[in-house]
């Protein structure tokens, strides 16, 4: 679990720099980016938890 946690962590701490470093232009843009990915990484645990549940 954590093997497979560290990189996706990485990666979303990557977009949020990029995002950051964006904001000053488009700010509005960022915000989409980031409710966009909450939206991702909240449905992918879901996703896993109720895969976990089933097997």
């Amino acid at each position: 679990m954590n093997t497979l946690m560290s990189p996706m962590l990485l990666i979303v701490v990557a977009l949020i720099a990029l995002s950051l470093a964006l904001s000053a232009t488009i700010s509005s843009q960022v915000v989409v980016i980031a409710l966009l990915l909450k939206f991702t990484i909240s449905n992918s645990v879901i996703r896993n938890s109720t895969l976990k549940m089933n097997k």
